[in-house]
């Protein structure tokens, strides 16, 4: 919903964008397919979610949700991303899917509005799909799917963004990879990403 000062509030559809957007960190380069996103401002989150964001549970935060469209307009991932409006409310950049930014990443977003995101933290979690989800996602009810909860944060160490990313066994591959300084110091960076199944 969308609301506009004098005229009400509307439902707006999803926006549809090119890739990479939020999934840069995620998919492998040339990923033939396109996304879209829906956002809502000021719902409250999951007593979960508001743990993840460090805040209360009655604070306002938006939410998005994301879909993956492979060739032919077939979801194959989703994402959740809940983001505490505390930070974003009254800026440019409050809805992921609208705005100078729409599209962006969350690193991208939040470095316009002088917020810089230090740390990306990722939990990787084996969960069966339940009917709903695996309709959203092109799979079959009961089938593997990780989950991986994703937080960014900002270089004070505050929770900028928290994400579920639904990402089932029958269209991907997990990929983890550490790089290694060679004897120069601490352990370089670790990424998780996807391949093709």
């Amino acid at each position: 919903m969308e609301g506009l000062a004098g005229s009400g509030t509307y439902v707006r559809g999803p926006a549809r964008y090119s890739l990479p957007g939020p999934f840069l960190d995620l998919l492998p380069a040339g990923f033939p397919g396109t996304w879209e996103a829906r956002s809502e401002p000021g719902i409250p989150a999951p007593q979960n979610i508001a743990a993840r964001l460090d805040t209360n549970a009655a604070a306002p935060c938006v939410r998005t949700d994301y879909t993956l469209l492979a060739t032919g307009r077939v979801p194959v991932l989703t994402m959740t991303s809940w983001e505490p409006m505390a930070l974003t409310g009254v800026t440019p950049v409050v809805l992921p899917d609208s705005g100078p930014l729409a599209g962006r990443t969350v690193t991208e977003r939040m470095a316009h509005i002088g917020i810089t995101v230090e740390r990306v933290i990722k939990t990787l979690t084996p969960v069966v799909l339940a009917p709903d989800q695996a309709a959203r996602v092109s799979a079959g009810s009961g089938a593997p799917a990780p989950l991986i909860s994703r937080t960014h944060q900002t270089s004070a160490g505050l929770p900028a963004e928290t994400a579920d990313v639904l990402v089932p066994a029958v269209h991907w591959n997990l990929v983890y990879e550490h790089r290694l300084n060679t004897g120069r110091g601490p352990d370089a960076s670790a990424a998780t990403t996807v391949s093709r199944a």
